[in-house]
């Protein structure tokens, strides 16, 4: 039992000797050669101590040369020493060039930046990249991938002799594209429509009025990348925005909210692109596009470049044996229009609207199709509206729900009638 107590006391004795010692060395070290670590007020993670071009240091030995109060950023939090963030002697500079790789005389498959500067051209750097350097060209991507795809950049970083540390790496100019269309294939859809294209590592799955376009392999962004959707509805802008914003609710609360509202247009057609945010926190896009009677929304991920390169190959395409096509084809006619195409104004039509509408509901009309109402009086009962150049008779079939030119108009139709303005008229002015 004696044993047994004396080798407590040893231990006992060793450990307290051991803390003694520890906080010695830490009160020598700390107050001697560091400012006082526990009058440092801010404090960081290691990941933010990196993004700031800082260094991790343990304040329990020996300040780094050149050492300096002003060096230090913060505590780092998280760490089992009693750490601080060291500002890297490294000065933060910006850097513009060209991108190389595997250049006589650099190492095996680095990458450098070659740049000019006046009186010495020719210079080159290389480029160090760590897990917080960030590669952007319209949306921000992982630089181990992307960077074969980029020309001419601007870099920024913190330049110790002929290394940079990448903070950010921006492209100016690319000779290619992130992705050459030229082997994309094609959505078309005649019943609807409309035509868009996609990669050919992509599919284009339907359902009903509605086809999503998505990578066949999970690909790493949020929701593995999502989908470009297509869908064509029957409702107004109005309507889609009230029931997007009412389509998750939790406890009173709207999950999934349109948060901004702004005029676009695609295949020259006037459109609307609402931003809004999902019930799981993204950021969505959709373009809200009202033609030929019908709304055409599509939904996709402004963040990524693959669905924006998508959204720019969206096309309206004529309807084969549709009553658009054959209400057109009437009108193109030069006895129905009274003179020939080519004596037309372009990117304007009149409308003739229904007796007693007032001007809030014929302008809340023409704005429900993307268009602009450019002249009204209360002295007769038709406008001049505004159209995309080229498009005059599909708008006049559009608005007038396809009527063929020797068609009456219905008493209660809101448009009685519609027709393209020949260049010899003087347009009404405000």
């Amino acid at each position: 039992m004696k044993k047994l107590i004396l080798i407590v006391s040893l231990v006992i004795a060793l450990m307290v000797g051991g803390v003694v010692s520890y906080l010695t060395y830490r009160q020598a070290h700390t107050v001697g050669n560091w400012s006082d670590y526990s009058s440092i007020n801010s404090e960081m993670s290691p990941q933010d101590c990196v993004a700031q071009g800082g260094t991790i240091v343990d304040t329990i030995g020996p300040a780094p040369s050149g050492y300096s109060p002003k060096n230090v950023l913060g505590k780092v939090a998280g760490m089992m020493c009693p750490c601080v963030c060291l500002k890297n002697q490294a000065s933060l500079v910006t850097l513009t060039g060209i991108l190389v790789q595997n250049n006589p005389g650099m190492e095996k498959d680095a990458w450098y930046l070659a740049y000019e500067k006046p009186g010495a051209p020719a210079l080159s750097v290389k480029l160090l990249f760590t897990s917080t350097s960030v590669c952007q060209f319209t949306a921000i991507h992982d630089c181990a991938t992307f960077l074969p795809t980029a020309d001419r950049v601007s870099v920024e970083g913190w330049q110790s002799g002929n290394e940079i540390t990448v903070r950010t790496l921006t492209v100016l100019e690319s000779k290619k594209t992130l992705n050459d269309v030229s082997s994309w294939q094609t959505y078309r859809n005649e019943s609807l429509g409309y035509s868009i294209g996609y990669p050919g590592d992509w599919e284009a799955e339907e359902s009903d009025d509605t086809v999503y376009i998505s990578a066949k392999q999970w690909r790493d962004m949020p929701e593995g990348g999502g989908s470009v959707d297509i869908s064509v509805e029957n409702k107004t802008l109005d309507q889609f925005i009230e029931d997007y914003n009412s389509s998750d609710i939790f406890n009173g609360y709207a999950l999934s909210k349109i948060l901004k509202q702004e005029e676009y247009t695609i295949d020259s057609v006037g459109a609307y692109k609402l931003t809004a945010s999902t019930a799981i926190g993204l950021e969505r896009t959709y373009i809200f596009i009202p033609y030929n009677n019908r709304a055409y929304i599509i939904g996709y991920h402004n963040y990524d470049d693959i669905h924006l390169e998508i959204l720019k190959t969206f096309k309206f395409i004529s309807p084969q044996n549709s009553q658009l096509a054959q209400c057109i084809s009437e009108w193109q006619k030069t006895e129905n229009l009274g003179y020939p195409l080519a004596a037309i104004q372009q990117g304007v039509i009149s409308v003739g609207y229904k007796k007693g509408t007032s001007e809030d509901e014929i302008r809340a009309f023409i704005q429900s199709k993307g268009l602009t109402l450019d002249w009204y009086t209360d002295l007769v009962n038709f406008v001049t509206v505004s159209v995309p150049s080229g498009k005059e008779i599909e708008w006049i079939c559009n608005l007038t729900d396809n009527r063929l030119p020797s068609v009456k108009a219905p008493e209660d139709a809101l448009v009685q009638s519609a027709h393209t303005v020949p260049k010899t008229a003087r347009l009404p002015t405000n």
